[in-house]
C-alpha cells in the first residue's frame, strides 16, 4: 500500500478498504476508474456513510449518472446503520471528459474537443496579463492560437466556467480585460 492508499483508504485496484469509515472518492478517482471500467463493474465511491455522502467525489458520481456513464446505488452495511455508495459502469462509451474540470457553480464538466483550443489560448491571454498588454481580440486570438475565429467566444466560455480567467468590460477594440485567477495578472486596456 502507498501512503495515499493508507490516509484514503484506496486500494490499489481502486476500490476501497472495507475497514474505512466515510471515505468519498476525490473526482478524480472517479473520473480515472470510469473511463477504463469495462460494463458492469463496480467502484465504491463512498464508504460506510451514516448520513448521505457530499462533497466533490459525489457531484462528480451524479455528474457520471447524469451523462449515463455509470448507474448509482446505496447498499447497507450489514448489521449497521452505516451505507456504502457504489457506482456501476454502463455500457455507454467514454465521452472523454479530460482533464476533470469543475465549473464556478461546482458542477463538473468535460471540455471535450475544446481541451486543445482551450490549452492553446490560455498561454496567450496567460503572457498578456503577465506584461499588463491589452487582451487580444477574438480574430487575434484565433490568429495567435490556430483556431477559427467563430470558436474563440466558447473557448473564452469554457475558460470562465472552469474559473481560469475571469473577464470585465472594457472599452473597443478588445472589448474585454481578462484576469488569470491563478496568478492575479490582468490584460490592460487598449489606448
Amino acid at each position: 500500500m502507498t501512503a495515499l492508499t493508507k490516509i484514503t483508504g484506496v486500494l490499489p485496484d481502486g476500490h476501497f478498504d472495507g475497514e474505512a469509515v466515510h471515505v468519498i472518492a476525490s473526482p478524480e478517482q472517479l473520473f480515472a476508474w470510469a473511463e477504463h471500467a469495462k460494463s458492469g463493474e463496480r467502484f465504491l465511491y463512498g464508504t460506510r456513510c451514516v448520513f448521505s455522502p457530499k462533497g466533490e467525489g459525489v457531484r462528480a458520481a451524479m455528474n457520471l449518472a447524469e451523462r449515463g456513464l455509470v448507474n448509482l446505488c446505496q447498499r447497507p452495511v450489514a448489521g449497521r446503520r452505516e451505507r456504502n455508495y457504489e457506482a456501476q459502469r454502463t455500457s455507454r462509451r467514454w465521452p472523454g471528459i479530460d482533464p476533470v474540470a469543475q465549473a464556478t457553480d461546482g458542477d463538473l464538466i468535460g471540455l471535450g474537443d475544446e481541451t486543445a483550443a482551450v490549452n492553446k489560448v490560455l498561454p496567450i491571454l496567460k503572457r498578456a496579463a503577465q506584461f499588463g498588454r491589452p487582451c487580444p481580440t477574438d480574430t487575434q486570438l484565433a490568429s495567435q492560437a490556430n483556431i477559427r475565429a467563430d470558436d474563440v467566444q466558447a473557448v473564452l466560455g469554457v475558460l470562465r466556467a472552469i474559473n481560469a480567467i475571469r473577464i470585465t468590460s472594457a472599452p473597443a477594440p478588445t472589448c474585454r480585460i481578462v484576469t488569470i485567477v491563478e496568478t492575479g495578472h490582468c490584460t490592460g486596456a487598449a489606448r
